[in-house]
């Protein structure tokens, strides 16, 4: 998937490659595990593409000492004309995960006549494709470590089992919320003495490698250097001091958030106490019968915390793969749970494409295929009654989980018996549910299309009381948005700005208004929009820029840079998105018949694999 990435994957890749380029391996960094992966990926990519450097900006970072790409970053970033075969290269080591998982999943599965279930339900998860290389986060290493964790314990391996599992830790933190059915799992299963000699092995093992990491070479200088750090006017916020009661008590709560992205504490004690009681469930559950229902067992069991997690919780869409694990492998018990996953899985689809908010599949994800793309409205907008159908989506998407989730847990407790009459009512409550939110139609927002163009080298220091000026004709006979470029220093200081703009010869201005400058983007356009300006075909436009407060850090706009704007059809976006596609063709020929012939091999052998059956109908579990 050459044609997608969120911008996180370019934070990871810039700090992988001072690690893989300059030896700044010592990095202050989380998700280490990870930056290794991208770090040998870069190496390993680096004869195709030659020096990497020029596929950052010279000045990375959303300030100064910063390694986080800014959206300025990003916007540069899809701009380099070898972007489609890079990302593709950025992605190798998703996909070889994804291939790993896939293949260990059919070696256990061998003698299961379920095995093609599963494997499709993992290879063709929707919910796989937009995490791995549509958002193209780094879930599918964590996710391997995570399976290969279970399976070690379900061969009653403790210690190559816990080191899978810090691996999976290292690599993403979120994992860590499993830890207490982890050790849950061993105390049921193991006797005390075995337990404990490889809890022992294991911390000696984390403390090896937790030395070693503390060892690798870090050159502060060279970091500086490469940084464009002046440490005389750096200036750090420190944050305020917290005693550790504090601390303590804070830490849940972050780590519950950023596992969904978006949290409250009345919704994270609720499944506090729910996750609470699915703990004492599984310790007082009836032990298992061999292995391999041990390994069932615990599948299961992670499968109905995190179900729990999703249906009490928003979260951003990509965070729903942390399921499709645990999905695969619990489909093993029963088809109608298959049923009952997929239509949570169509749920967060529709919820994904038609918020405009924090779950929104948002279709700036899809810049590499044009840059024009960032201009336009999300779906969201374009949808009449948008909210009602994202409810709709939503009550599907909850619908599935607790469906999935109760025969799951009916499963694990195989003498739970429902009431008749508490049946029905929840069929009534999720029937009234459905229509609750009754919202109007959304009114169209049309597209932003570039009519005017102009990208200067020179910049031009802005300083308060000292207003720059510049004017254009304009050669359209409507325009509404006006992009200037800056350098901003990479400072997220609280300094305003004063954007102005008129008709040359008129004594008021026609708009203006104050802006925050830590919202810029460094080293890219940024849009001031303002009511569409009508009959304006040959008129010269004044345009001005005033800086109101200073700070340490210098503010420079380049001169004769900006985009002016019209709000044109979709029929005209595409139009530019087909002309840079065409440019991309162009300029990675090469690339795209390679990748064209791999997705072919891919299919092929896809296909083969699918296709043969099971060596032994008899069922594992």
């Amino acid at each position: 998937m050459p044609w997608a990435m969120q911008a996180d994957l370019l934070s990871m890749t810039y700090r992988s490659n001072l690690m893989s380029n300059y030896d700044l391996w010592n990095q202050d960094n989380n998700q280490i595990f990870g930056h290794y992966v991208y770090a040998l990926n870069l190496k390993l990519i680096e004869p195709f593409f030659g020096n990497l450097q020029h596929f950052f900006s010279a000045s990375h970072g959303m300030s100064p000492s910063s390694t986080t790409s800014s959206v300025g970053d990003w916007l540069n970033f899809v701009s380099n004309p070898q972007i489609n075969a890079f990302i593709f290269a950025l992605k190798i080591p998703h996909l070889l995960a994804d291939i790993a998982i896939f293949l260990i999943l059919a070696k256990f599965l061998s003698k299961n006549k379920k095995r093609n279930l599963i494997l499709s339900l993992w290879w063709f998860n929707p919910v796989n494709i937009y995490a791995f290389y549509v958002f193209a986060r780094h879930d599918s290493l964590t996710l391997l470590a995570l399976l290969l964790a279970t399976l070690f314990l379900a061969k009653e391996k403790i210690f190559p089992a816990l080191l899978a599992f810090f691996a999976a830790v290292q690599i993403r933190f979120q994992p860590i919320l499993y830890l207490p059915l982890f050790l849950i799992h061993l105390w049921r299963n193991f006797p005390i003495k075995k337990l404990i000699a490889n809890l022992l092995l294991t911390s000696l093992a984390i403390l090896a490698i937790i030395l070693i990491e503390k060892n690798l070479p870090f050159d502060q200088a060279l970091f500086d250097q490469i940084k464009g750090i002046d440490h005389q006017i750096e200036t750090v916020q420190t944050p305020p001091e917290t005693n550790l009661i504090s601390q303590i008590i804070s830490k849940p709560f972050e780590l519950a958030t950023s596992v969904g992205g978006r949290s409250s504490m009345n919704k994270l004690l609720i499944f506090s106490g729910v996750y609470a009681f699915l703990n004492l469930l599984y310790l007082f559950l009836k032990k298992a019968k061999n292995p391999q229902e041990a390994f069932l067992q615990l599948n299961l069991i992670l499968y109905i915390s995190m179900s729990v997690y999703f249906f009490i919780n928003d979260f951003s869409p990509h965070y729903f793969v942390w399921l499709s694990l645990f999905a695969s492998v619990s489909a093993l018990f029963s088809k109608q749970f298959v049923c009952a996953y997929l239509l949570s899985i169509l749920g967060w689809g529709v919820m994904g494409l038609v918020d405009p908010g924090n779950f929104a599949i948002n279709q700036n994800l899809f810049l590499p295929v044009s840059p024009v793309i960032f201009n336009t409205p999300q779906l969201a907008y374009l949808v009449p009654h948008q909210a009602l159908i994202f409810n709709l989506g939503r009550l599907v998407f909850s619908g599935g989980l607790l469906w999935s989730s109760y025969l799951a847990l009916k499963y694990l407790v195989k003498d739970m018996n429902f009431k008749q009459t508490w049946k029905n009512s929840l069929k009534i409550g999720l029937f009234l549910l459905a229509f609750l939110p009754l919202v109007f139609a959304k009114p169209v927002q049309a597209a932003k299309v570039p009519v005017l163009e102009q990208d200067g080298q020179e910049k031009i220091l802005l300083e308060p009381g000292a207003a720059y000026q510049n004017s254009f004709v304009s050669n359209s006979d409507h325009f509404g948005a006006l992009d200037l470029k800056f350098d901003t220093s990479r400072s997220t200081e609280q300094k305003y700005l004063i954007f102005r703009l008129k008709e040359e010869g008129e004594d008021d201005w026609y708009y203006q208004n104050r802006y925050n400058i830590a919202d810029f983007y460094n080293n890219a356009f940024y849009p001031f929009g303002f009511p569409s300006i009508s009959d304006a075909l040959g008129k010269k436009y004044v345009y001005e820029v005033e800086l109101v407060t200073a700070g340490n850090y210098p503010l420079y706009i380049y001169d004769h840079s900006y985009i002016v704007s019209k709000e044109g059809s979709m029929r005209e976006i595409l139009q530019i998105i087909k002309s840079d596609l065409l440019t991309k063709w162009q300029n990675q020929k090469k690339f795209w018949i390679f990748w064209l012939s791999l997705l072919g091999i891919n299919l092929l052998a896809l296909i083969v694999v699918i296709a043969i059956p099971p060596r032994n109908k008899k069922a594992t579990f």
